[in-house]
């Protein structure tokens, strides 16, 4: 799979974004001490129909201001690189980007960068050599968009079993707003080398079709609440063994 289509597949996998006050079950407070640590590493395989296609990398580092969450998706291809900027006291989003470097001959790289202010999600974005730039009003309390951090973010949640409830997202590169249904509703112990996690599976899918949800990520139950496996159709993150 070329890092493009894979980029694309992955990009659906992560749009889950922003965590909004718009309910139809009770949605969980976030916990406000973060589960992760300064200078964090945490690397994953990215598996589609069983074969390892590339790595997930991802890292935390807290400055001054805010918590910085960066991803790094590596293929043979070329590279796409996500990040989100959490204002360090209430650890909503201040700032995003989505950057694609591809490595091989015609492909064309992008980059899309998201500032959150006043109600807004301010979006500039350059493809081609093409700059454009679109303000989105954002729905109530809405303070993430999707890009491929925020599988990170939502280890803020600890998201209880039973009934879903909805989240509100921002669509950035598609200059756009939209609705998922998330919900936690077994748990399974996973096997990372000679490590067990014992995991709840949170489950994301589109507004009405949680029967049949899109993704399954799999937190551990601890208080780091690690991402420790994500399925999606062909497409599995898997913990590396060791981080």
């Amino acid at each position: 799979m070329k890092t493009k289509k894979l980029a694309a597949a992955l990009a659906a996998v992560l749009m889950l974004g922003a965590l909004s006050a718009c309910t139809s079950a009770p949605r969980p407070a976030p916990i406000r001490t973060v589960p992760w640590k300064d200078g964090e590493t945490v690397v994953y395989d990215v598996l589609v129909l069983g074969q390892k296609e590339s790595t997930m990398t991802y890292t935390f580092a807290l400055t001054d201001t805010v918590w910085q969450i960066d991803s790094v998706l590596d293929a043979p291809e070329g590279q796409l690189i996500a990040g989100v900027s959490l204002d360090r006291n209430t650890l909503t989003a201040v700032a995003s980007y989505r950057d694609y470097r591809p490595t091989v001959e015609g492909e064309a790289p992008w980059r899309v960068d998201t500032v959150y202010r006043d109600g807004k999600m301010i979006v500039s974005s350059n493809a081609e050599g093409m700059p454009e730039q679109k303000e989105v009003t954002m729905p109530r309390n809405m303070d993430m968009d999707d890009n491929e951090v925020l599988a990170m973010v939502l280890r803020l949640f600890d998201v209880p079993l039973g009934d879903p409830f909805n989240l509100a997202i921002g669509i950035a590169h598609q200059y756009r707003t939209d609705v998922v249904t998330i919900g936690a509703t077994e748990q399974k112990t996973i096997t990372i080398g000679d490590r067990e996690y014992a995991c709840k599976g949170v489950k994301v899918g589109q507004t009405g079709s949680f029967r049949d949800p899109n993704i399954t990520m799999w937190f551990s139950q601890d208080d780091s609440r690690t991402l420790v496996q994500l399925d999606y159709s062909k497409i599995v993150y898997r913990l590396q063994e060791g981080t």
